[in-house]
């Protein structure tokens, strides 16, 4: 959730702006560093998609943008090593909705319609991430859960903020002290293959 994904306004060569590379352009713009941070997105996704889990075919991933944009990720999808990379791919896919295979036409990434609610497991517990929240054992609290199907977590994929969304059934906080959004990632998915017996 809050994936920063933002194209700058230029026609020729548009860019997923970064904190990095767009210095002068977000301080026209009056913003914030902190709002320009595909990394954290990047770093998510490849602890995600390296994971046994989704190597097992066992997870579904969606990203929804600060600008509300809903992307679906394909479980075969190769995230780029690189942030360079992975921006370019994230821009191709904001200016022409779907990205598709090489050598297929399978669809690799596609822009989809909102609300995600629509796109989840009918009656699956919505289980939102934050520090704030009450402090579980991730391995328990995943067992007791996992019993029944599918189970949704949601991760805030920003530097500081609370996730003000209003779909989940839950929230929880898996440690004391602050994570990065990609460990937290990389924790519950170590969560549900130890549950699922994934090796």
């Amino acid at each position: 959730e809050h994936a920063n994904l933002e194209l700058t306004k230029d026609k020729k060569n548009p860019e997923i702006i970064n904190s990095d590379d767009h210095k002068t352009l977000i301080q026209k713009l009056q913003k914030s560093y902190e709002d320009y941070r595909p990394d954290i997105l990047h770093q998510c996704l490849l602890s995600i998609f390296e994971s046994p889990l989704n190597k097992s075919n066992l997870l579904q991933v969606y990203i929804r943008t600060k600008e509300n944009i809903l992307i679906e990720l394909n479980p075969k999808l190769k995230i780029p090593k690189t942030i360079k990379r992975f921006c370019a791919l994230m821009g191709q896919l904001l200016i022409k909705y779907r990205i598709r295979a090489l050598n297929s036409s399978e669809l690799l990434l596609k822009i989809i319609k909102n609300p995600i609610i629509n796109h989840l497991p009918l009656g699956c517990p919505i289980i939102s991430t934050n520090e704030k929240s009450r402090i579980v054992k991730l391995d328990d609290f995943v067992k007791s859960l996992s019993k029944g199907g599918s189970v949704a977590f949601v991760v805030g994929a920003m530097s500081k903020g609370d996730l003000n969304i209003d779909y989940c059934n839950d929230s929880i906080s898996i440690c004391q002290y602050p994570l990065s959004a990609g460990i937290v990632c990389s924790k519950i998915c170590t969560a549900f293959e130890k549950a699922w017996d994934v090796v």
